[in-house]
């Protein structure tokens, strides 16, 4: 799921100069407020997360996160104006630190302690190795079509990355189980 994300979520943060300057006809000032509307929108993420933090309900905050920020994704990619771009990367940045967070959260939770540090290391070089990735295939893509388009392709992405990585999580590993068992038998 982090790969996903971070390939097709992140991405599109490398458009934002593009944005600020071809769609809302602004510079340095405006990419300014976009990348602001992002922080915002994560630290507020953060803190909620915090207070209401409980490991019952990881997964609905991460399945949630991740609907968000594709809706949101795809929402700014039709913005024309400024200030609803900057309303909807405060969302954008509310799901992406949120879902970041509560996975985060929940490899600490429920990986053995001798374990941690190395699931933690892999999930650092997910998280932060795969935006790379995204970057040159977004500008590709952008490249190739426009911007907006880029961002609504990456938006479909995270969203079908993430159910089938969810869909993978909770129903192929048992049925590997079963069918070892019916091997076994």
């Amino acid at each position: 799921y982090t790969g996903i994300v971070s390939i097709f979520g992140w991405g599109f943060m490398a458009l934002l100069p593009v944005v600020a300057a071809d769609v809302f006809g602004y510079g340095a000032d405006g990419l300014g407020y976009l990348f602001a509307a992002i922080g915002i929108g994560a630290v507020v993420s953060s803190v909620l997360i915090s207070s209401v933090y409980h490991s019952k309900g990881l997964r609905m905050f991460v399945i949630g996160g991740n609907v968000l920020l594709a809706l949101s994704l795809a929402a700014f990619s039709l913005m024309t104006n400024l200030w609803w771009g900057f309303a909807v990367l405060l969302v954008t940045g509310f799901a992406l630190i949120g879902s970041f967070s509560m996975v985060n959260s929940a490899l600490q939770h429920y990986v053995a302690e001798s374990f941690r540090g190395r699931v933690m290391s892999i999930y650092s070089a997910f998280l932060r190795g795969m935006v790379p990735i995204g970057s040159f295939a977004v500008g590709y893509l952008a490249e190739a079509t426009t911007p907006q388009t880029a961002i609504q392709v990456f938006a479909v992405l995270t969203l079908a990355g993430g159910a089938v990585a969810f869909y993978w999580r909770t129903h192929v590993p048992h049925r590997i189980l079963m069918a070892e068992e019916l091997l076994r038998d």
